[in-house]
């Protein structure tokens, strides 16, 4: 009687523990934010703190759905754990499906673990230009959204 009793508790508990475990996994696994510009909408991927193998479909549901000649920043600044089925999903993204579709993809943010590169944030041009009103040469800077 006692025993039983004993495996009921330590199964409800495993079950309770279960499903605290889904539940924060199932939660939001990025932020997506669409800019738009004169020159071309810019959209924001940040990352949550932890991204399991539970999120891979609504990431790549999403990775999927961005338009070509697209510009894309996906921010890991935050995350504490990725799980290598999303970092082998983010990494098929860059380097396949962005050079094939034209999308200028942004990398920020991941550890050297990851294995993935972040992008250059320092790509900078610098132009001379006649400013025919002041009659003097003018450098402006521009930057660039990707090295490429």
């Amino acid at each position: 009687m006692v025993f039983t009793d004993l495996l009921k508790g330590v199964a409800l508990g495993m079950i309770i523990s279960v499903v605290f475990i889904l539940k924060g996994n199932l939660k939001r696994a990025y932020i997506f934010r669409k800019e738009e510009y004169a020159d071309g909408d810019v959209i924001h991927i940040d990352l949550a703190q932890e991204v399991s193998f539970l999120n891979k479909a609504a990431i790549k549901q999403t990775l999927q759905s961005i338009p070509g000649n697209s510009k894309v920043i996906i921010d890991a600044k935050d995350t504490i754990y990725i799980a290598h089925d999303i970092l082998d999903l983010i990494h098929e993204f860059k380097s396949i499906r962005a050079k094939e579709e034209h999308i200028k993809v942004k990398l920020k943010g991941f550890k050297k673990e990851y294995q993935l590169e972040n992008s250059d944030d320092n790509h900078v041009t610098i132009v001379h230009e006649y400013d025919a009103l002041k009659r003097v040469m003018v450098e402006k800077e521009v930057k660039h959204f990707d090295k490429e």
